[in-house]
């Protein structure tokens, strides 16, 4: 599965980036945002809960569109982009608020650390004609381009989970009977769905700023090293998270 997935990510990147480089407009996009994990520290459903499992991440995106081909007339072709995206970061695991109740002692003193890499491909939709942008517009709001996109990818990730109390691997007592053979510590691969929203706005011909809120889900429930046994904690669903992001959009005519 990771060798068909990184095999894939490469041929339709360099397909994308040749396009990029052979055509009459090249768009390259660069971003830095904050990371909210949702996984199974803390309690479901609770943000106040999950604050703390926060972080940041840096990204980058190379674009493929159509706007210098003869193919604009159409309708798709001027709201339409395909992107493939890289994006490195890290979030802090830990209980927060959760569970304060006595019994969970042993469940709270688990925390942990999760490093990543990953690669994703994208559609985006605009809601504004892509071909027929008034850089020159004197209007803030003629200047806006709102968007949504998804797209599919797969994380590399490196998550360490350890005990306040000391080290569990050696001293299984420490681990409660929640977490008894639902730890992974270590290194792996997940597919993951992406989703995002986001705001362009137009500064000149050859830049924009972008707000952005991206989702990425996750069909997996280890990729924050833990799977609580779910007859004692509430654990109905896979990990996830969202990163709110500022970017900047530089376009090469």
């Amino acid at each position: 599965m990771n060798k068909l997935f990184y095999t894939l990510f490469i041929v339709l990147f360099s397909i994308t980036t040749s396009n990029a480089q052979s055509s009459f407009i090249n768009e390259w996009e660069a971003s830095v945002g904050y990371i909210n994990f949702q996984g199974d520290f803390g309690e479901r459903g609770k943000f106040d809960t999950t604050l703390g499992n926060s972080g940041g991440v840096l990204g980058a995106k190379v674009y493929l569109n159509f706007l210098d081909s003869d193919r604009t007339q159409c309708y798709s072709c001027t709201h339409i982009k395909f992107n493939a995206s890289i994006n490195t970061g890290y979030s802090m695991l830990s209980y927060g608020t959760a569970y304060q109740e006595p019994s969970f002692t042993k469940l709270k003193s688990f925390n942990g650390q999760i490093y990543f890499v990953s690669l994703g491909l994208n559609a985006e939709y605009h809601l504004t004609d892509l071909k027929n942008i008034n850089f020159f517009s004197s209007g803030f709001l003629n200047r806006l381009d709102p968007y949504f996109g998804i797209g599919f990818g797969g994380m590399f990730h490196n998550t360490e989970i350890e005990s306040s109390l000391g080290n569990f691997e050696k001293d299984p007592s420490l681990v409660p009977s929640a977490l008894k053979g639902r730890i992974q510590n270590g290194s792996s691969f997940k597919p993951m769905l992406n989703a995002e929203v986001g705001l362009r706005y137009r500064f000149d011909e050859s830049m924009q700023f972008v707000f952005s809120n991206k989702w990425r889900y996750f069909f997996d429930d280890y990729v924050d090293g833990i799977n609580p046994d779910p007859a004692q904690v509430d654990n109905k669903y896979n990990d996830w998270f969202f990163t709110p992001s500022l970017g900047v959009v530089i376009f090469i005519w």
